[in-house]
């Protein structure tokens, strides 16, 4: 084989190893993007599972509270009941 062939192999392989990269280097940015996509859906779709459980949670404790005044207004009706029952 002479320097003309060789060279010319040499010229075959690093094309090849060119596309290679080239192709990997797409596949790599699209995983990547892929990714970030993934992961700004997923920020999204928790920041919306936070705010529902916020919600929630005001809800119940109002509704605590609310039961809360409750029991003391019948406690104190009770105690109104017992005082005049004596």
């Amino acid at each position: 084989m002479n320097d003309q062939e060789r060279t010319l192999r040499n010229l075959d392989k690093l094309s090849y190893m060119q596309d290679y990269l080239n192709e990997d280097h797409a596949n790599t940015k699209a995983s990547l993007d892929k990714a970030a996509n993934i992961r700004e859906e997923s920020k999204l779709e928790m920041d919306d599972f936070n705010m529902q459980s916020k919600k929630e949670l005001a809800e119940l404790e109002d509704e605590v509270n609310g039961l809360q005044h409750m029991i003391s207004e019948a406690e104190k009706q009770h105690s109104a009941m017992k005082e005049g029952n004596e």
